[in-house]
């Protein structure tokens, strides 16, 4: 072999050498910046001393013995804290605690010590996520970080809910992030309202009911009424009755709403939305509708109320009380029982404003005799309507077709009597016989000689006209 290749073979086994060495040496400084830092000062002096030749093999055998000699009190010191603090670590393989991460994770438990409550609860858990490999001291320590951040939050409700075993449970659910702690607080002030409303004693297992009974709280407490009278013994048996409270709250509440749209139409004729539940504020507004329903109608006030409290329905309640109370002006006791009196008013109503309407005087009178009266208004009408035509005839026998027809009963009376006078005097007495059976309505007459001759004379230039002459 030549010196070159002599020299090339040394050089590699020095270079394979040298890079042992490195490894060696980057083994031993992260021992001491991970472990050798945390030991004591004793321990330090204790710590064996490298002696006899500097060979890889003395060098390995140096290493583990000083590396066991380091990690070994500091394991000891790290499971004795967790064992000081009540957590188990039996099972736990002894390099978990080789992790610096661990001191960590002793502080923060150090802090959650200082609630009990909740440390217990903690203390039972962390065995078994030391144990899950899905686990490592990281997210450990983000998990414990997060309950030190809200430990008061946390520890305040230990005075203020009664159930401890519920609280239990509550602060169980917590910690393993099954609610957050703005659903925790949510749910601790909710189990505060209902001890202290009803001195109930909430077991663990009725928890899911809280949040739905105080649902039913807050809609109950919207109408405005006093829930403290209601006396159960446990939670389903509360939900059971303030279910049953609220559904008869919410059908007073539409019962008030029905009635106050009712007299909004009679008063106003349109429905008014109504948002609130307030059962004194809704009675309020009824009162006060109802106040000024009275003012403005008077005793026509009692036959509407009548009507609503039998569920009479009428379409047009708005229009129908407007012709009722043109009715009361001149009808006292009125009653309505069935539709026929319904439709009476109706009838009254419009013969009201026929009679008003020529002027003819309308006596007061009870709402009994209505029927009376409707004959006779179809008496009064027949005759208004027959003189309006007669005068019509007579106004065209005399000539006097510009003249005006008074829309007033008794002067349209007068001006007919007035026609008739003058044509006595024009034609003769029993000139109205004459035009009776022109009208059709004889079939023969008996008029003396000279009436007749004076009418054929006064109506000659009609009788031309017609006869084209």
């Amino acid at each position: 072999m030549s010196s070159i290749s002599n020299i090339e073979s040394i050089n590699d086994m020095l270079t394979i050498k040298i890079e042992e060495i490195n490894k060696t040496k980057l083994k031993i400084e992260k021992l001491l910046e991970t472990c050798y830092s945390h030991l004591s000062e004793e321990d330090k002096e204790n710590l064996p001393k490298f002696g006899g030749r500097l060979t890889k093999k003395n060098i390995d055998d140096y290493f583990n013995k000083l590396s066991q000699s380091i990690k070994n009190p500091i394991r000891y010191k790290r499971k004795n804290k967790l064992k000081n603090l009540g957590i188990r670590i039996s099972n736990i393989r002894d390099d978990f605690f080789d992790d610096n991460k661990i001191d960590e994770t002793i502080n923060l438990l150090n802090e959650i010590k200082k609630y009990e409550r909740l440390f217990n609860i903690i203390s039972n858990k962390l065995p078994f996520k030391f144990l899950d490999d899905e686990n490592n001291i990281e997210s450990i320590n983000l998990w414990l970080g997060d309950i030190v951040e809200n430990i008061d939050n946390l520890e305040r409700w230990e005075e203020k809910i009664k159930s401890k075993e519920l609280l239990d449970k509550l602060l169980e659910k917590y910690v393993d992030r099954n609610i957050s702690i703005e659903e925790f607080k949510e749910i601790a002030e909710n189990i505060q309202r209902i001890e202290k409303k009803f001195g109930i004693k909430i077991k663990k297992d009725e928890i899911n009911l809280i949040n739905k009974i105080n649902e039913i709280l807050d809609e109950v407490e919207e109408y405005g009424v006093d829930t403290e009278n209601l006396d159960c013994s446990s939670l389903s048996e509360l939900k059971e009755e303030l279910d049953n409270f609220k559904k008869q709250l919410e059908n007073k509440c539409n019962e008030i709403k029905e009635e106050i749209k009712f007299w909004k139409q009679v008063l106003y004729g349109k429905i008014e939305y109504l948002p609130e539940k307030n059962l004194d504020e809704l009675n309020n507004k009824l009162n006060d509708i109802k106040e000024e329903t009275k003012t403005e109608f008077g005793d026509v006030y009692l036959v509407l109320e009548n009507l609503y409290r039998n569920q009479y329905f009428i379409p047009n309640i708005y229009e129908f009380s407007c012709k009722l109370k043109t009715v009361a002006k001149y009808f006292d006791n009125i009653n309505i029982e069935n539709e026929n009196d319904v439709d009476k008013i109706e009838n009254v109503y419009n013969a009201i404003k026929y009679l008003e309407k020529i002027n003819h005087k309308i006596s007061k009178m009870n709402f009994k005799e209505v029927d009376e009266f409707l004959s006779k208004y179809e008496n009064i009408k027949s005759e208004y309507e027959n003189m309006r035509k007669d005068i019509l005839y007579y106004q065209k026998i005399l000539n006097r077709e510009d003249e005006t027809i008074p829309e007033n009963y008794y002067e349209l009376k007068q001006k007919l009597e007035n026609y008739k006078k003058e044509l006595q005097t024009k034609i003769g007495n029993d000139f109205e016989v004459i035009i009776k059976f022109l009208k059709g309505e004889l079939d023969d007459f008996d008029a003396n000689k000279e009436t007749l001759k004076n009418f054929i004379i006064y109506l000659k230039p009609l009788v031309k006209e017609v006869l084209n002459l």
